[in-house]
């Protein structure tokens, strides 16, 4: 065979090109739509997903005990702190519907002293006014004394787990506690957390709050009667 003649190696890898050419496009194209359909697929599904969360969000919170404490605590102490010297018929009225409720309601005034209105029964007043002095008060050496002098004091009411500084790190949010095996909480708020020279606001407990089991029972009554009213 002549040394200038291509050789039947050569020919081969010849043919090979136009058969790359031929398959690898298509297959790249086949790649490419996959990966487009993967993309679109998994975008209809976050989608999805997001919507079924905004809708889902709302009823999945009515059915968790501490988001449905929180948000009655949080609701009641805001329109308590809120409310001015005139408003104390109002505020009897929030008492008594939150006393249905289950909810304790402990007042204080600008010297963190207890405003109690009459016929609302208390169950810790000692302890509140304590934790309220504390929780209220500008950090001192003393204060942190009495913190922890009183602190078997607080768990004998509030559970062995129950701790002054989480409650102080979670002034308007709800804080869990649990006594003889049953669920409860406590929320604090001061009318102007600002002014150091004002210590009024208010505590408020929920001394035993509602199971799941409870609150899924009320959700179907309440979906029930939605549709009723529709019908």
């Amino acid at each position: 065979m002549s040394p200038h003649s291509p050789g039947p190696r050569y020919s081969r890898r010849l043919w090979l090109i136009p058969l790359l050419l031929g398959v690898f496009p298509p297959l790249l194209l086949i790649a490419l739509g996959l990966s487009t359909l993967q993309a679109e697929r998994e975008a209809r599904i976050a989608a999805v997903k997001a919507r079924l969360d905004a809708a889902m969000g709302p009823v999945a919170g009515s059915l968790d005990p501490y988001t449905w404490a929180e948000r009655r605590l949080k609701r009641l102490a805001g329109r308590l702190v809120s409310g001015g010297e005139g408003a104390a018929s109002a505020r009897r009225e929030l008492i008594t519907r939150a006393a249905s409720l289950g909810i304790e309601t402990y007042l204080f005034d600008a010297a963190a002293a207890p405003v109690v209105s009459p016929g609302t029964p208390l169950r810790a007043r000692f302890v509140m006014q304590k934790l309220w002095f504390l929780l209220a008060s500008p950090p001192t050496p003393e204060r942190f004394l009495e913190e922890r002098r009183l602190i078997k004091t607080f768990c004998a009411a509030l559970g062995s787990d129950f701790r002054v500084s989480d409650l102080r790190r979670r002034e308007g949010m709800a804080l869990s506690f649990r006594v003889r095996r049953q669920d409860g909480y406590i929320l604090w708020l001061r009318r102007s957390p600002g002014d150091a020279g004002d210590r009024s606001g208010c505590l408020l407990v929920l001394w035993k709050g509602p199971d799941q089991k409870s609150l899924i029972r009320h959700a179907a009554r309440a979906s029930r009667g939605r549709a009723k009213g529709r019908s």
